[in-house]
C-alpha cells in the first residue's frame, strides 16, 4: 500500500457544512495517484515523452465520514490492469484515522496523436503490477 498525508486547511472546507466538498476530496486522490506513479517510477513527463495521457475513465466513490480540517492519509491500493484498464483503489482517512472515502479509479492510456486508447505498456505494466505485490 503506497500513502501519502496531506493538511486539509480551512480554505478546502465548504461553509455551511464545514467539511471538505465531494468534489474537492477528488483532487486529493489525484494527488495521491501521481505521487504513487512517480514511485512506481512513471511520472507523467515520462508519458508525454512516448505521445501518450493517462487519463480518467472512471471513478466510483463511496463517501463514509467528513473530511474536515486537520491531516488526512490518502492511499492507492490494489493496482491492477484489466486489458486496457489501468486501475486503483483509494482511500481517505481522517484525521481520527478512520476511514472518510473509498473510490476505484479507472484509467487508461490514450495515444496524444490518434486520439485513442492504446493497450498498456509493457514496462509500465511490469513496474505498476509489481508494485502492487
Amino acid at each position: 500500500m503506497f500513502e501519502i498525508e496531506a493538511q486539509v486547511t480551512p480554505d478546502h472546507i465548504t461553509p455551511p457544512y464545514n467539511h471538505v466538498h465531494h468534489a474537492t476530496v477528488l483532487s486529493f486522490l489525484e494527488s495521491a495517484r501521481v505521487e504513487f506513479l512517480k514511485y512506481v517510477g512513471f511520472p507523467n513527463d515520462e508519458f508525454l515523452a512516448k505521445g501518450l495521457f493517462m487519463v480518467i475513465t472512471g471513478i466510483t466513490v463511496r463517501y463514509k465520514r467528513e473530511v474536515v480540517v486537520g491531516q488526512i492519509r490518502v492511499t492507492c491500493e490494489n493496482p491492477r490492469i484489466q486489458g486496457k484498464l489501468v486501475l486503483i483503489e483509494q482511500r481517505i482517512f481522517n484525521s481520527k484515522g478512520k476511514v472518510a472515502l473509498e473510490a476505484l479509479v479507472e484509467s487508461q492510456f490514450l495515444d496524444k496523436s490518434a486520439g485513442r486508447a492504446v493497450k498498456v505498456p509493457d514496462d509500465f505494466r511490469a513496474a505498476f503490477v509489481q508494485a502492487g505485490t
